[in-house]
């Protein structure tokens, strides 16, 4: 009927919400076992940006300019979900965004994590497993003390991050839209860096 039509429309959220909602459990059941076994993996990534979006949602915060999927990972986060990476290294933040490899950008898990021995700060870029398995396949792995530039651009709305290395000629270039974070976070922890070494 006419009366029923109208008010579906209306419905999308809740059915949106509940969708939501349901894959946020399922993801923290997923994540039980790696949290108890104190190990990490992709799995608990995308649990901590669904429960950022629970809260931006049900908290009445806003997710203007975000798809759907946008939120579910996170771009830019310093909060470390297990401790500890699976060498042993601490996670010092991490995020989801695209890398510009080749003519493409692929979508690719950014972490800045500190060795617990020798305190040596690593940038790692990793992608999802592309045969479907479970483990990241790391692509980069440089030393943040290599890093000699670090840059946020922000050109019609389109956010990246350029980081330059010792190691290489051309720049990094990740699309993400917590780019000036990453920039404030990473040069933070560069003067660190010069400071321990001084």
């Amino acid at each position: 009927t006419v009366s029923q039509q109208s008010t579906l429309p209306a419905l999308f959220p809740q059915i949106y919400t509940m969708t939501a909602s349901c894959e946020l459990v399922s993801l923290l059941q997923q994540s039980i076992g790696y949290v108890q076994r104190q190990e990490i993996h992709p799995v608990l990534y995308q649990t901590l940006g669904a429960l950022h979006h629970y809260v931006e949602k049900v908290g009445g915060g806003s997710t203007a300019n975000s798809t759907p999927n946008n939120n579910i990972r996170p771009s830019f986060s310093t909060l470390n979900t297990a401790g500890t990476d699976k060498d042993g290294s601490t996670v010092l933040a991490f995020g989801w965004m695209e890398q510009l490899r080749g003519r493409n950008y692929e979508n690719v898990l950014l972490r800045l994590l500190q060795n617990g021995v020798e305190k040596e700060m690593n940038l790692v870029v990793a992608r999802e497993d592309l045969r479907g398995g479970d483990e990241l396949e790391v692509l980069d792995t440089f030393s943040l003390s290599d890093v000699v530039s670090c840059e946020a651009h922000n050109r019609y709305g389109d956010p990246k991050l350029h980081l330059l290395t010792t190691n290489t000629t051309s720049k990094f270039v990740f699309r993400c839209d917590r780019a000036q974070a990453w920039q404030a976070e990473l040069e933070l922890h560069l003067e660190t860096e010069e400071d321990n070494t001084e």
